[in-house]
């Protein structure tokens, strides 16, 4: 039997409705809850409505006074602009700067429902699952309808999360950052998880990233994969020569790997990168698909 919510009381609709399920608690996706007004009238004067601004800003700590003839929504964009501030002791400076600014990390789409026992990869301890229908990292590729995506683990984990084409062993692959346990001196510390070994952004310079913080190197994968999403070369470790050793990815020459075509151009255009690979252990792989 379905429920006309609008039949709900609005005391009860406010405390259990709006405030437990709609105001984004974890994750600050103002977007879609903003976005809600627009579903009837009676939403439309609920996001008006004082008691529920009251409440995002107990929530948050926001203090603001709303100016006489004010738009509402003005109090929301205010709202949203000091509750964007905390992103800044969430994720690493490095990784705002990657992305070329904090609002682009908060513009990504988010992913809900992500369990944390998933992406910290404990459920593995079963291999049972893995490649089969119920294997979640294969949940989580079917619920992702962007390539690259944020949000938090159900134990309030923020992360991000890359949904990838990887064309050398053509399939999708995903690789999670996230927030890692340990700050020290204040420092935000973000580790990775990834299937199997292809963790594009994780695995660069592995011998100098044994408890998997993300450090340097790292960052500067994260930035050129953000900068090329349209295809991008990726080494993975050769872990049966050189089990400490990962190559840093850069854009190779014309005549690296697939050509032997010379060229007085630096980088490669994109369609050089579908010719044959020769080494076994770089991977095209995109965002964009």
């Amino acid at each position: 039997m379905s429920i006309n919510i609008y039949s709900i009381p609005y005391e009860i609709f406010l405390k259990n409705i709006i405030i437990k399920y709609l105001i984004p608690s974890d994750n600050l996706d103002f977007k879609t809850f903003i976005s809600y007004r627009e579903v009837s009238r009676l939403f439309y004067y609920y996001f008006k409505d004082n008691s529920i601004i009251r409440k995002v800003k107990e929530e948050f700590g926001v203090k603001y006074v709303k100016r006489k003839n004010e738009p509402f929504l003005e109090e929301w964009k205010y709202i949203q602009r000091l509750t964007n501030d905390l992103y800044k002791t969430i994720y690493p400076i490095e990784m705002i700067e990657a992305f070329y600014g904090l609002q682009n990390i908060l513009e990504l789409p988010v992913l809900y429902g992500a369990k944390w026992y998933v992406i910290q990869r404990l459920y593995t301890i079963n291999y049972n699952y893995v490649g089969t229908k119920h294997d979640p990292w294969e949940k989580l590729k079917k619920k992702m309808n962007y390539p690259i995506m944020r949000g938090c683990d159900d134990f309030g984990i923020h992360f991000i999360v890359f949904k990838y084409y990887n064309y050398t062993v053509k399939k999708y692959q995903l690789e999670f950052l996230y927030e890692g346990n340990l700050r020290k001196n204040r420092t935000i510390n973000w580790t990775f998880i990834g299937e199997g070994s292809y963790t594009f952004i994780g695995s660069v310079s592995m011998n100098e990233n044994p408890y998997r913080r993300l450090s340097h190197k790292n960052w500067l994968m994260l930035k050129y994969i953000v900068s090329n999403k349209n295809l991008f070369i990726a080494n993975l470790p050769d872990t049966k020569k050189n089990p400490n050793t990962t190559l840093i990815p850069i854009k190779p020459y014309y005549n690296d790997y697939w050509s032997d075509e010379e060229s007085e151009e630096d980088e490669l255009n994109p369609e050089y990168t579908l010719k044959k690979i020769n080494n076994s252990l770089v991977n095209m792989v995109s965002l964009e698909y």
